[in-house]
C-alpha cells in the first residue's frame, strides 16, 4: 500500500512539472512570436527605429529566460540567434 502511495504522489509531481513546463514554454513562445511580428512589421514600414527598439527589447527577454531557454535548447542554437539578432542590429 505504501508503494502506491508513493507511486500515485510521483505520477501527480511528474504531471505536475509537465504542465508547468509546457506553460513556461507556452509562454516564452507567444512572446517571442509577438516581438518578432513587431520587428518584421516595423522594419516592413522602414521604422527602423523602432525596430531597433524592439530588437533590443528581444534581446533582453531572452536573456532574462537564458536558463529556461538554455535548459530546452542547444546552446549552439542560442549563440546562433544572438550572432543573427547581431547581424539584424547592423541592418537596421
Amino acid at each position: 500500500m505504501k508503494s502506491v502511495i508513493i507511486s500515485a504522489i510521483l505520477i501527480a509531481i511528474v504531471i505536475w512539472g509537465s504542465a508547468a513546463y509546457t506553460g513556461t514554454l507556452e509562454k516564452v513562445s507567444s512572446e517571442l512570436i509577438e516581438i518578432n511580428s513587431q520587428i518584421s512589421s516595423k522594419l516592413s514600414n522602414d521604422d527602423f527605429n523602432g525596430a531597433m527598439q524592439d530588437i533590443e527589447r528581444l534581446e533582453e527577454y531572452i536573456d532574462s529566460k537564458n536558463t529556461f531557454l538554455s535548459a530546452m535548447n542547444n546552446h549552439a542554437e542560442l549563440d546562433n540567434i544572438e550572432m543573427n539578432l547581431a547581424e539584424l542590429k547592423r541592418y537596421t
